[in-house]
C-alpha cells in the first residue's frame, strides 16, 4: 500500500534516478477536474450505523529504532511487520512480537543488490507461506523474502528469496502467492483497473474493471489515474479486492470471481480535485500527471483487512505536501466486503498506519512521537 509523501522524499533521494525525476517535472498545460462516475453498482451514504470512540494504550517500546517513523505495518501470527522510513538503519523492514517488543528482526537491506531494495511503495505478507514482500516503484522491482530466519542454515533463507523485475509499471500491487500478483493503476494508457500478472512470464492473466465512461472527454487517462490514486488490498481469501481513494472518501470493492464491483461514496461525498500537466513521452505516447491544489483533500491513508471487514484510516484534511501532519488520521472507517458501512471509530490520537488481528479483536498502530507500539480493543 503507497503514498505521495514517500514519492516526494524519493525524488530527493540520491538513490533515485535523476533522469526519471526530471521527466516527471516537465509541464506544459493545466486543466481542472473534480468529478467521478460510478462503476456498476454505487452506494452513497451519509452516516455510519455505529460511531464509537477509542483510546490507544501502550503495548510496548521499540528502543532500537532511530530517527525514523513507521509508514506501514502488517499483522502475521503474533508479530507486527513494519516499514520504517527516513531512518539511518540499513534495513527497510522489521518485525516485532506483540507480546515482547524488545527483540526486533530486520529484513530487506536498503540498496540495489539482487536481494536488497532501495525503497518501497507497497508491501504485505503472504500469510500461508510466512513471507514478506515489497514493491519498489522507482525500479519496478518486487522482492519476496521469508519471515522466519534459519540461524542454523542461512543458505536455506536465501534459497527462498525471490526478486522480480515487473515488465509494466503498476502503482500498487498485492502478492497473491509466490508466482502471481494483483496490480492496479498501471502508469500507461491501459483502461483496466485491476490486472492479475504471472511473475514468471510477466504477462497479464486476467483483468477487472474499466476507466472507460468515468474519464471526462478532455482528460488524459494517465492524469485521471494519477489524480484518483488508489491503494490496493484484498480479503485473506484473495477473492475480493479493494481500491481506496487517496483524495476522495470513496472505495471500490471488486468480486474477482463474479467479475462485479461496487463503488461506495461517503460519508462526506467529496471527489478528487486536481489539475493536469504534461509529464513525458515514451515510444510516442505522451503521459500526463495530476497536480493537486488547495481544494484537494486527503481521503484514505492506510487499510487493514480481515475475513469479515475492511478497516480504512481516514484523514479528510486539506492537502499540503510540505507538512507531515496532514498524512495522519484520527478516524477508522469500517465496511463489510459487500460494501455496507459498519462503524466509524474515532481515535484519541492521530496515527499514520494501522493493522488488525484476523479475529477483529485488536487494532494496532505506532505512536508518531515515541514509535511505541499502541493498540485498541475492537470489542
Amino acid at each position: 500500500m503507497a503514498d505521495l509523501y514517500f514519492l516526494n522524499n524519493l525524488f530527493r533521494s540520491p538513490l533515485f534516478p535523476k533522469s526519471l525525476a526530471l521527466s516527471l517535472l516537465l509541464n506544459l498545460r493545466s486543466v481542472s477536474f473534480s468529478q467521478n462516475k460510478p462503476s456498476q453498482e454505487q452506494i452513497n451514504f451519509k452516516n455510519f450505523p455505529q460511531e464509537v470512540k477509542r483510546s490507544f494504550k501502550k503495548v510496548g517500546s521499540l528502543p532500537t529504532l532511530k530517527n525514523g517513523f513507521i509508514v506501514r505495518m502488517h499483522n502475521i501470527d503474533s508479530s507486527i511487520v513494519f516499514m520504517e522510513s527516513d531512518a539511518v538503519n540499513k534495513y527497510l523492514y522489521y518485525s516485532v512480537n506483540r507480546f515482547n517488543t524488545n527483540k526486533i528482526e530486520a529484513y530487506m537491506p536498503i540498496g540495489y543488490s539482487k536481494y536488497a531494495i532501495p525503497s518501497s511503495f507497497s508491501d504485505g505478507v503472504i500469510q500461508k507461506e510466512n513471507k514478506l514482500w515489497a514493491h519498489d516503484i522507482s525500479t519496478s522491482k518486487l522482492l519476496i523474502v521469508p519471515l522466519k530466519k534459519s540461524a542454523a542454515d542461512p543458505l536455506a533463507d536465501s534459497l527462498q528469496m525471490r526478486a522480480y523485475r515487473l515488465p509494466a509499471f503498476p502503482v500498487s500491487v498485492v502478492v497473491i502467492d509466490s508466482v502471481t500478483i494483483l496490480c492496479s493503476q498501471f502508469d500507461d494508457t491501459s483502461t483496466s483497473k485491476l490486472q492479475l500478472m504471472d511473475l514468471r512470464t510477466g504477462k497479464s492473466i486476467k483483468r477487472w474493471g474499466s476507466y472507460e465512461g468515468e474519464i471526462p472527454a478532455n482528460m488524459e487517462i494517465t492524469a485521471w489515474k494519477n489524480g484518483n490514486h488508489c491503494f490496493l488490498n484484498t480479503n485473506p481469501q484473495k477473492t475480493k479486492a479493494l481500491l481506496a481513494n487517496r483524495y476522495a472518501d470513496q472505495i471500490e470493492i471488486f468480486d474477482l470471481e463474479k467479475n462485479t464491483s461496487k463503488l461506495i461514496k461517503g460519508p462526506y461525498g467529496f471527489d478528487a480535485v486536481f489539475t493536469s500537466r504534461q509529464s513525458h513521452q515514451v515510444n510516442g505516447i505522451t503521459y500526463f500527471v495530476a497536480v493537486h491544489t488547495e481544494n484537494t483533500r486527503y481521503g484514505f491513508m492506510r487499510s487493514a483487512t480481515t475475513e469479515k471487514f475492511i478497516y480504512l484510516l481516514f484523514c479528510g484534511k486539506p492537502y499540503n505536501i510540505n507538512g507531515r501532519s496532514e498524512w495522519l488520521g484520527n478516524d477508522v472507517f469500517v465496511y463489510d466486503w459487500n460494501g455496507h458501512p459498519v462503524k466509524r471509530i474515532t481515535l484519541n490520537k492521530a496515527v499514520r498506519t494501522i493493522t488488525v488481528t484476523p479475529d477483529d479483536k485488536m487494532l494496532y498502530s505506532f505512536d508518531i512521537l515515541t514509535n511505541d507500539l499502541i493498540g485498541i480493543s475492537l470489542q
